[in-house]
């Protein structure tokens, strides 16, 4: 039988492991150095901070037990059809897409981000999330194996 904290050390494990398999898969080629990466359980929002390079997730101890379930493997799984990522990955992919933006992207629009930013605007609550934000969710959304459009939805 698999205690509580059993259960959450293997979803942070996961979490993690899947923060830098993704990371590795989007940003090693580029020369960018890796974000401080922070995972704690307190009740605040979520977010990249690029101004001291700094990726928090903050997620209650229920979503990071649901992260137990899956296998760090499944990092580049698509979302299910109609029901979605579970909460751990929809926050952690969100805000790697802010690092991507920040990093990669760096203020750059592609006009098909543009024109997604124009489609969805008002989706996403906070400061962020303009057309560049939108090019970094253009350009990953294909790591997936989803449209763009079909990530927006699971962000």
């Amino acid at each position: 039988m698999t205690s509580d904290t059993d259960r959450l050390n293997q979803g942070n494990a996961v979490i993690e492991h899947t923060y830098y398999a993704i990371w590795n898969d989007w940003f090693a080629s580029t020369g960018v150095s890796r974000a401080s990466f922070h995972l704690t359980h307190q009740c605040a929002d979520s977010g990249y901070r690029p101004e001291r390079d700094e990726l928090h997730l903050n997620l209650p101890e229920t979503n990071v037990e649901e992260a137990a379930d899956d296998a760090a493997s499944n990092y580049r799984t698509a979302p299910a059809p109609s029901i979605g990522w579970p909460v751990w990955k929809r926050e952690l992919v969100h805000e790697i897409l802010h690092e991507y933006q920040h990093k990669v992207v760096a203020g750059q629009a592609s006009p098909g981000g543009t024109a997604l930013e124009g489609d969805h605007r008002g989706c996403f609550r906070g400061a962020g999330h303009g057309a560049d934000y939108f090019t970094a969710v253009e350009e990953k959304a294909s790591y997936f194996g989803v449209s763009p459009e079909i990530l927006i939805s699971n962000l």
